[in-house]
């Protein structure tokens, strides 16, 4: 595309009032390189107790490599057949073993808590602040984490434990993080979404996979599909995911992206939204690394055959106080000798 170079702004330098931001996986692979995994889905054919082939065929069978659709199915498969007096055993043993595959590659894979640094965590949460919205599609726990360690200043619309449609009105400021393909905290019930708390000792990554209590239906919320018609088909099938992807697809107000590739094939629903919003103003950040000139200007370029007719700004990540190098927790420590 004629007239673009490999120049990348400082964030800081950029004089505009951003009032969103889009978080994606690179926010993550910035605190650790451990979130560089394979698909879950993938993941769980290799654990300790790894799903066997009578469980790939569900997937497969229901076209999906969504953990919280299978799971759900299963679910639905032991009510009918309880209603008819049918057995059911294998369809216990098959949910059993698909939900600790699944909570043994979420935890092969995730960061422990007691590996992060609080005034890392601490600086995440600040440089949320700066957002009148924060949109993410990661279901790990980063955020959460983050914004938990002092949650005044955020609201996520959920008022007590389950989310309530009805009641999404939010007044005077605040931060609103919506999670659009869910998260380790939350959880689909027969009362409907659910946001898990964490309990003395244990967080919420020790308790992904265990019952939730008085609901044996529970299921993890998160969106785990490939192709983005399959990732939207699981959006609209969850009150809050469905509310949450349509405030994105209304946001008003210049809007940042970090972290996110928005490939056509997996993203064309995050471009749908973006695009159909009244909003013409983008920053995105761009991780530099060991890329040269050419590589540069090729990325660049794919984004603004993305945003026709936007005013785009690009930034180099790392300027981004969300990616900022010192908050990686795989820096090599320094030995005194």
């Amino acid at each position: 595309m004629p007239g673009v170079t490999d120049e990348l702004e400082d964030f800081e330098a950029i004089d505009v009032d951003w009032s969103g931001i889009l978080i994606g996986n690179g926010t993550s692979l910035a605190i650790s390189n451990c979130f560089e995994y394979r698909s879950l889905f993938e993941q769980a054919k290799t654990t300790d107790t790894p799903i066997n082939q009578s469980d790939i065929s569900i997937f497969e069978h229901l076209k999906t490599k969504n953990f919280e659709q299978v799971l759900s199915a299963l679910n639905q498969a032991k009510a009918i057949n309880r209603v008819f007096d049918l057995e059911h055993d294998e369809i216990i043993q098959a949910y059993s073993r698909i939900q600790n595959a699944l909570a043994e590659a979420v935890h092969g894979v995730h960061v422990k808590w007691d590996s992060l640094d609080e005034k890392n965590l601490s600086s995440i949460r600040e440089g949320l602040l700066d957002y009148d919205f924060v949109y993410s599609t990661n279901y790990d726990l980063l955020l959460y984490w983050a914004i938990n360690q002092n949650s005044s200043g955020f609201k996520d619309f959920f008022w007590g434990n389950n989310f309530d449609l009805g009641n999404t009105e939010i007044w005077g400021k605040a931060t609103k993080v919506l999670f659009l393909h869910g998260g380790l905290h939350l959880y689909k019930t027969s009362r409907g979404t659910l946001k898990r708390k964490a309990r003395p000792f244990e967080n919420l990554l020790d308790l992904f996979g265990t019952p939730v209590d008085d609901d044996e239906n529970a299921v993890p919320l998160f969106v785990t599909e490939g192709a983005s018609s399959d990732k939207l088909k699981s959006i609209y099938n969850n009150d809050y995911l469905s509310f949450a992807y349509n405030r994105f697809a209304n946001h008003h107000g210049p809007i940042i992206i970090l972290g996110q590739s928005l490939d056509e094939n997996f993203d064309k629903h995050l471009l749908d939204a973006l695009r159909a919003s009244t909003n013409r103003y983008i920053g995105i950040g761009i991780h530099r690394g060991s890329k040269d000139s050419t590589e540069l200007v090729h990325e660049k370029t794919k984004f603004l055959t993305k945003f026709v007719g936007f005013d785009v700004r690009f930034f180099d990540a790392s300027t981004h106080p969300l990616g900022n190098p010192s908050l990686s927790i795989d820096q090599p420590t320094m030995v005194n000798l």
